[in-house]
Formats: structure tokens, C-alpha cells, sequence
């Protein structure tokens, strides 16, 4: 990538040392575009986990992981609006359009205090929002997708629009693929983004921000898996002053996924989804050596969690409807910036969030002193529209330090408390369309979590080279697990088969970034570790006999590697490697045989306690070269081509390891790789 696409306006060459943010990334999709990408796709998500703090559970997985912490404990905003499920194709393609983005933002650590509802980090996603000038427009052909973004004023320098679309055409490959199943399956998707801004006057603004996407996935001939995104912002900029500023902005996000099975005696349909409703107002005021941010914010939830019934008059399914789960959640905060001394910056600020858990609901009573489980149920409560069925809250500090050492040097120092009202109900270790969220109610607790963080920072070379190590330590409390043998979908009493425990997680992280020059890029190495404790009070609601074990995003050891050759001005050269150990795993270590009247000749595997075992390391090495067209002052269409490699070597790496039954010996070790050979892929780009 080049620095001068990835520094915003305004910002100073040196802001890795001279600011107080630390644990903070900002990238333009002018830096990821330069990376080498699968089938050719750009992808905002695969690019963040080339970062230090970020990984993933594996290739084809949704979602991404910071500093050891579940997927869903990351807050993903699209111009304001969460995205519950970021994924195309199950995890293989994000949901955002490149060329409808125009810059990211991960925090990762000493979150200022205007974020809140998630544990381990903030994403925030900024798209363009319309050029004002003139007419633009840019796009991409690739082998699976392509797309298109269009911007134009309506009325020039007072109102402009963005339009942008991406669907794709990637049956094709399925085709290729020797397993029936899979040559028999289809896989679509399509996302649209329109966006229009309009200028009252200098001191009045208004953006209304909408976005639509879709997934189909056809396995086989029998089931079909459809999920979905719409989202909806409108935001109105005040400008009070030259000292005060002001965001009100109201918000809608709805996700829906559903499952189809097709065979006539047997169709279904399952749903489920998400209902977001927000409204919040954020300030700015600037005061001599300050910089005061507050605001306030109520977020309405409505959670389905999930419907069968029969797709078709001859099904045998019996139809389930579980009752929507409604819940409020309210925050005010406050958080300064005060520059002390041209070598002390202070960062402090203090945010309050309220949640209500809400009728009309039912929520059953266990019986105390036993495990709980339908046949401990002892009363059923009830409770009428709009009233309380349960509250939480609490204060969440946020303080962060900068001391300067010098003109090129600085120590940083930062702490957070994060408190998560809803979670992710799932035994995989990503993000899929048939995972439960889930509010907080009077059986399960909202997360919190405590992070501190120390780090030093070095620039070399007129601030060309940037360096910096980076110490953490975060403590979780209420983390939520499933027992062994759990039963998550459709089930009415699904906080008996969840435990809580505590998390914890701590790492040291070594950068280098080279900013300027022929070559450039970064490469990183971090030693992390990510444990889990569940320990109740009886040994059903204990894993691992209520110890400390690994939990699934333990990977001790991660290298990263991210350059950018400039060979010519029209010839380009990129290549990323990543390496890390591979991720926990339960495996069975011995079997037995049950012959009875009740079962015959079954086979019992025993297994080791959990993530006792680890998959294969996992390493990749991606390739690309860019031939950007001659440049002609007076042309207006410019257009690359790019050739990548992903998987260069064609590493099977594994995804899963699972375990086949074969008489006489114990329980046989396999590892489905998603990936296991290099693929190659070209696409062009173009801007007009």
C-alpha cells in the first residue's frame, strides 16, 4: 500500500506518536485495494486480519477476532447502522463495496467513551458520500462479481448522490467441482448501497444512507440456506459555531436469515432475525486546550429466535414459534481530550448504559440448588407489553495517557470498560446464518470486560518507518458458553443448556511499518493467549472441571508479512504472508460399544476434555501484480488489470478436524480443508 492514500486530510505525519489514540487503525480502501485478494475480490474484512490484533477462525469463516475475543464481540457500523453478519457466501466475501467505502476505522483498544454495546472492538465504516463537483463513477469485473458505484451532484456543491451495486456469477466454479453435492449446489449474492447528502447552508447538512443485501445458498438439491441485510440512516449536521458541532442521527437495521429443506414429506422453513431501532445525538465542543465529546443514545431491539414450520401440505413438521425477545438500551457519555503540555495528552471519559430486558414475554423460574433444566423448571412468570422483566447497567471508564519522549518517541498507556447486553449463541467458532443472538434476561448477564493496555512507539526516517510494541492484558466476566451436548436452535429453554464464566486474555504485539519509498508495507509478530474458566456450582455446569483452558481463538504465535512493490509507475508488485498456530480443538481419544435391548451395537466415543488439542498451524502466502493504463492528462477513464494467487503453495490448511469410526482402532483424525490449493484470479478496475 501507499501512505498517501492511507493518511486522512488533517492529520499529522506523526499522529502514531504525537496522539493519545492508541490500539487504533484507520485504512481508505486506496491501501486495501493494493492487497492481494481472493478470486480477485476486495474484501475489507480479510484485510484487517493482515493487522496485529486481528484473526480469524479460519479460511471461509465470517466475521474476524481481536485480542483472543468471540466474533460477536465486535461492533460493526456502516455509516452508523450495525451489521449483525458481514459475510457473503458464508465468510468468503464481506458485505462491503469497495467502491462504496470510503475510509475504516478499527479500534482494538482505549475505545473512546461515544462507543459502547460490544467487548473487544469498534469497526466504523465510512462510505463516500456523493461528489459534488461532477460526475464519477468506478467499478470492478472479476471472476465471481462484479460491480459498479456512481456518484453525481443533483445540485452542484449543495446536493449530491451515490448509487452503488455489486452482485455476483459464481456457479461457474461450483460446476467444476467433482463432488456431486457440491456440483449441484448454487451460491448468489448481491448487496446495494444509495446515499444522498444535502447542504441547507454551511451550518446545516443532512445524509440519508440506505443499504440492501442478499445471500442465497443452494446445497445440493435439498436445502437452501437465505440471508439478508437492510439497513436505513438518516443523520442531520448542525454546525452551532466555530467551537460546537452536532450529529443527530436516527437509525434502522433489520437481518434475516432463513433455512429451507426441500424433500416433500419432510419441508420446512426456519427463521430467524434481528430488529435495530436507534437514536442518538453526539456533540463536539472545542475549549482552548480541550476537545469535549458527549452524547446520548436508546437503542430498541427485537430479537426473533426462531420459527419452523412446514413448507408444503404434505410435510410431516410439526410448526414452533418461539416469542419475540423486545429489549432497550440507553447511554450517555461524556469523554475529553485535554493537552496538558506539548508532552502530556490526557483521553478521559465516562459512559453509562441501562438496559431493559422487555414484555410481553414469559421467563421461567428453576428450582435453586440443582441444575438447571426443564424438568427443574418450578413457575412460569408473566409479563405485559412494555413492562420490565430485567435491568442492568453501570458506569464504563475510559482513560487513556500519552507521555512524549522526544520528537519521534512516546509512551502510551489506556484503559477500557466495555459492557455487551446481547450475545452470539453458537457452537461453531464463526459467525454462520443459523446462529442465535440472543438478549441479556434474567438467567443470562451482560458481558463486561476490563482492558489495559501500554504501548511504545518509535518513528524513524522523518517519520517514513513507524515501530511500535504494544502490551495487553483484558479480563471478561459473564462470558457465555453451551454445555456439552447443548441444544440451541428452537429450544424454549435455552438458557439451561448455556453456562458463564470468566475470560481472559493478554499479549505483547511488535510492529514495523515502512510508510514511504519504492517498498512499502508492514509486518508484525505477536505472542497472544486466550483462556476461558467455567466453574458452577455443580459439575454439569463446569467445563474442564471448572479450570482455565484455551478457548477457540487461542493462537499463541502469529507473523504477518504485507509489501507493496512499485516497479514502474504503471507496474506493481504485492505479497502477504500470515502464519499462526493453529486454534483449539476437542477430540475423542477412545471408544466403546453399546449392545442392549435399548441400542444395538452403538458405537460411544469418549472425549478429551475441551480444546485440549490444537489443528495444524495454519500459513499462507499470497501473490498479485498490477499493470495500471498509461495515465493521459485529458482521459478520463482509467482502468488496472490485476493477477493474484492466493494460497500460493497450495497449503491445506484445516479448517476442522473430524474424526471417522473404524473397527478395531481408536477414532481415525481427518481435517477438512476449505482451500487447499492456489487460486488464481484476474480482474479489472476501473474509475471514470
Amino acid at each position: 500500500f501507499q501512505v498517501e492514500e492511507v493518511i486522512i486530510t488533517g492529520e499529522a505525519e506523526d499522529v502514531n506518536i504525537s496522539g493519545v489514540q492508541m490500539s487504533m487503525t484507520r485504512l481508505t480502501m486506496k491501501t486495501i485495494e493494493t492487497m492481494p485478494a481472493f478470486l480477485g475480490e476486495v474484501d475489507v474484512i480479510k484485510s484487517l486480519a493482515l493487522l496485529p490484533s486481528v484473526n480469524t477462525a479460519g479460511e471461509g469463516a465470517s466475521g474476524f477476532n481481536v485480542r483472543g475475543g468471540n466474533a460477536d464481540q465486535n461492533l460493526i457500523l456502516l455509516d452508523d447502522a450495525p451489521i449483525f453478519n458481514s459475510s457473503h457466501v458464508f465468510g468468503f466475501f464481506s458485505v462491503f463495496n469497495p467502491d462504496a467505502v470510503k475510509n475504516v476505522t478499527l479500534y482494538t483498544g482505549g475505545i473512546p467513551a461515544k462507543y459502547g454495546g460490544r467487548l473487544s472492538s469498534i469497526l466504523d465504516i465510512q462510505q463516500n458520500e456523493g461528489n459534488l463537483k461532477e460526475f464519477t463513477g468506478k467499478g470492478g469485473i472479476g471472476l465471481v462479481s462484479s460491480r459498479l458505484a456512481l456518484e453525481a451532484p443533483i445540485i452542484k456543491d449543495k446536493c449530491s448522490f451515490l448509487v452503488a451495486g455489486r452482485t455476483s456469477y459464481s456457479d461457474w466454479i461450483l460446476e467444476k467441482v467433482p463432488d456431486i453435492n457440491v456440483k449441484n449446489s448454487t451460491a448468489s449474492f448481491y448487496d446495494v448501497t444509495a446515499k444522498i447528502n444535502y447542504a441547507f447552508d454551511n451550518k446545516n447538512k443532512i445524509f440519508l444512507s440506505t443499504y440492501l443485501s442478499d445471500d442465497k445458498f443452494r446445497f445440493g438439491a435439498d436445502t437452501t440456506y437465505n440471508w439478508g441485510t437492510a439497513n436505513a440512516v438518516l443523520k442531520y449536521n448542525h454546525i452551532f459555531g466555530e467551537k460546537l458541532f452536532s450529529d443527530i442521527t436516527a437509525i434502522y437495521s433489520d437481518y434475516q436469515y432463513k433455512v429451507y429443506n426441500q424433500p416433500e414429506s419432510n419441508s420446512f422453513e426456519m427463521e430467524y432475525g434481528i430488529e435495530y431501532k436507534g437514536l442518538k445525538a453526539d456533540f463536539t465542543y472545542f475549549l482552548q486546550k480541550h476537545q469535549l465529546d458527549f452524547g446520548v443514545s436508546t437503542i430498541w431491539y427485537g430479537f426473533q429466535p426462531g420459527t419452523l414450520k412446514p413448507a408444503s401440505e404434505g410435510s410431516g413438521i410439526n410448526p414452533v414459534f418461539l416469542e419475540e425477545e423486545l429489549s432497550r438500551e440507553i447511554a450517555i457519555y461524556i469523554n475529553d481530550e485535554y493537552k496538558i503540555s506539548p508532552v502530556i495528552t490526557l483521553m478521559y471519559g465516562l459512559r453509562y448504559s441501562l438496559f431493559h430486558n422487555l414484555g410481553p414475554a414469559h421467563a421461567y423460574l428453576y428450582q435453586d440448588n440443582i441444575p438447571k433444566n426443564q424438568a427443574s423448571i418450578i413457575d412460569t412468570l408473566q409479563f405485559s407489553t412494555g413492562e420490565v422483566i430485567q435491568s442492568y447497567g453501570g458506569l464504563e471508564p475510559r482513560i487513556s495517557i500519552k507521555l512524549g519522549l522526544g520528537p519521534s518517541s512516546s509512551v502510551k498507556l489506556s484503559y477500557n470498560k466495555m459492557r455487551q447486553y446481547i450475545s452470539l449463541i453458537s457452537n461453531t467458532t464463526a459467525i454462520t446464518p443459523v446462529d442465535i443472538w440472543k438478549t441479556s434476561n434474567k438467567h443470562i448477564k451482560p458481558q463486561t470486560g476490563d482492558q489495559i493496555i501500554i504501548g511504545y512507539f518509535k518513528n524513524f526516517a522523518e517519520n517514513s518507518i513507524e515501530t511500535s510494541i504494544e502490551a495487553y492484558y483484558k479480563n471478561i466476566d459473564n462470558l457465555v458458553e453451551y454445555k456439552d451436548g447443548a441444544s440451541l436452535l428452537l429450544n424454549e429453554t435455552l438458557e439451561a443448556d448455556l453456562l458463564q464464566g470468566k475470560g481472559r486474555a493478554y499479549g505483547i504485539e511488535f510492529q514495523a511499518k515502512k510508510k514511504s519509498g519504492r517498498l512499502t508495507g508492514w509486518t508484525s509478530y505477536v505472542y497472544s493467549r486466550s483462556e476461558r474458566q467455567i466453574s458452577g456450582e455443580f459439575p454439569e455446569e463446569q467445563i474442564n472441571f471448572g479450570k482455565y483452558y484455551p478457548s477457540n481463538y487461542d493462537k499463541p504465535h502469529n507473523v504477518k508479512i504485507v509489501s507493496n512493490f512499485r516497479i514502474t509507475q504503471r507496474w506493481s508488485f504485492a505479497a502477504n504472508f500470515t502464519y499462526s498456530t493453529g486454534r483449539p480443538t476437542t477430540a475423542p481419544y477412545s471408544k466403546f460399544r453399546i449392545n442392549n435391548k435399548l441400542y444395538n451395537n452403538i458405537t460411544v466415543a469418549n472425549f478429551s476434555q475441551r480444546n485440549q488439542y490444537r489443528i495444524p498451524d495454519y500459513h499462507r502466502l499470497d501473490l498479485s501484480v498490477t499493470l495500471s493504463e498509461g495515465h493521459r492528462k485529458y482521459r478520463k477513464w482509467k482502468g488496472s488489470w490485476t493477477f493474484s494467487v492466493y494460497n500460493v503453495y497450495g497449503r491445506k490448511n484445516a479448517y476442522s478436524v473430524f474424526f471417522k469410526d473404524v473397527h478395531g482402532v481408536p477414532p481415525m483424525p481427518y481435517k477438512l480443508s476449505i482451500m487447499g490449493v492456489p487460486f488464481p484470479s484476474l480482474s479489472y478496475n476501473f474509475t471514470f
